[in-house]
């Protein structure tokens, strides 16, 4: 029920996709701050791809350059 008084559809929808991207990332132990502080970064780059951008795929990329 704590979705119900989000104010409107569409911030409905934002905070659905903010929920889901927050618990992603806790999935595969990401702090979800530094996770979008570093991806809004590269997509400002121009960065697209997507799929690598996930936080599974990020997750095992840090791993892999650490």
């Amino acid at each position: 029920k704590n979705t119900l008084f989000v104010g409107s559809d569409r911030g409905g929808n934002w905070a659905a996709t903010m929920f889901t991207i927050c618990q992603s990332c806790r999935l595969v132990d990401l702090d979800p701050y530094q996770y979008l502080v570093e991806i809004f970064a590269q997509l400002h780059t121009g960065r697209t791809d997507y799929v690598n951008l996930r936080p599974k795929a990020w997750a095992k990329n840090r791993t892999m350059v650490a």
